[in-house]
């Protein structure tokens, strides 16, 4: 029912434009504001949080260097022939005292045509926003708005040398907060690692995407979550591998596998319910079938961070959530989806569209999913 609904809702927003607000969607949820969810109220938490130090309760001046805050959407999309598209766009804002950082990375995988088209732009200007607590940021003309008078719909504007999207979303299933919204970026809870995080686990989706100078009219479904936490000098550095896995007619899993400085290594899950309920599941098992790697020593001469050796990625993944009888494979559709954000740190990492298949309570389920792996396995190795 809910595979079917978004696919009616996207129907319905390409050949009508945007909706107007609806009482009920599936589930119960309205679309209304202000809407709470865990520690938030939206639309004002949506925008972003330059006072999330004073949140954490942090005191100590040294922990006073700044917050990171991210809207990152994940979407998968069909032109009107089925030609497949994941794209990923997510605007990023850094904050400090006197200085602002907004990034953007845009990436298009094409699933049929077996290419991947990555973007990094930042900007240093200010951000000339409204002044009302609502979502609106802007990095050059790549945009992501809260539509006016429309909750819980936005417009996605986002372009890259390769690209273009020009997209509708409106949230089909009501927003969750993943272990209660309030997340540990790493194995211990402290003010420095604190982090505050909700997410939209199903949007309709529907407009144009350009690739390569063509336009296609394209519609699908896709997730939205935004995250925000301290970061100083005191804060571990953390490679992870996160899992955002969209199941029709099933549960929505966000997922991490954290690595400390030391490699310590820390797993958390929530698995979403078609009901609304949300199981916190820390204890599902978690492991990659198998590694990837780019030709080392910069074989592409267009590799925008010059000849550097690429990370060994894991590549495929086998989950297994006991808690919700839920057990799934995630595939990468395109081999070769390794991106880059060259314009704030110097580093590459996989940002994949992959499919999902498994079961869920003993019957078949499938669907789609995204992930985003940063943690380099050549680093797994004990040093000689």
């Amino acid at each position: 029912m809910r595979a079917r609904l978004a696919s009616l809702l996207a129907l319905a927003l390409l050949a009508a434009g945007p909706l107007l607000p609806a009482a009920a969607d599936g589930g119960g949820f309205v679309r209304a504001y202000p809407y709470s969810v865990g520690p938030f109220t939206l639309p004002a938490d949506e925008d972003h949080h330059d006072e999330v130090l004073a949140l954490a309760g942090v005191g100590d001046p040294a922990h006073e260097a700044g917050v990171i805050e991210w809207w990152y959407n994940v979407l998968h999309v069909q032109a009107e022939d089925g030609h497949r598209f994941g794209i990923m766009a997510s605007w990023l804002w850094y904050g400090e005292v006197g200085h602002v950082v907004r990034e953007v990375i845009f990436d298009v995988t094409d699933v049929d045509g077996q290419a991947f088209w990555p973007s990094d732009r930042f900007t240093t200007q200010p951000d000339l926003e409204d002044g009302e607590e609502r979502l609106d940021i802007a990095v050059e003309t790549s945009t992501l708005r809260q539509t006016d008078g429309a909750p819980f719909e936005y417009d996605l504007d986002a372009a890259g040398p390769d690209a273009h999207a020009l997209l509708h979303l409106v949230a089909v299933e009501a927003p969750f907060a993943p272990h209660g919204g309030s997340l540990p970026m790493g194995p211990l809870r402290t003010p420095a690692t604190q982090s505050w995080y909700y997410a939209l686990p199903s949007l309709a989706v529907a407009g144009q995407l350009t690739v390569r100078g063509v336009t296609y009219d394209v519609r699908g479904t896709g997730a939205m979550d935004h995250e925000w936490y301290p970061v100083c000098s005191c804060t571990p550095r953390n490679d992870w591998d996160y899992f955002n896995l969209q199941l029709d007619d099933g549960p929505d899993v966000v997922a991490y596998d954290f690595f400390d400085t030391n490699l310590l290594q820390t797993l958390r899950s929530d698995v979403r319910l078609p009901d609304g309920s949300v199981l916190a599941d820390d204890a599902f098992t978690f492991t990659p079938l198998g590694t990837w790697q780019r030709a080392p020593l910069g074989l592409d001469p267009q590799d925008p961070l010059g000849p550097a050796t690429s990370k060994l990625y894991s590549h495929g993944w086998r989950f297994d959530f006991a808690a919700a009888d839920l057990h799934l494979t995630v595939l990468p559709l395109v081999e070769d989806q390794e991106t880059f954000r060259g314009a704030i740190v110097p580093d590459k990492f996989y940002e994949g569209e992959s499919s999902v298949h498994g079961t869920w309570r003993g019957q078949p389920v499938h669907g789609l999913g995204f992930a985003e792996v940063w943690h380099d396995s050549r680093t797994d190795a004990p040093a000689p």
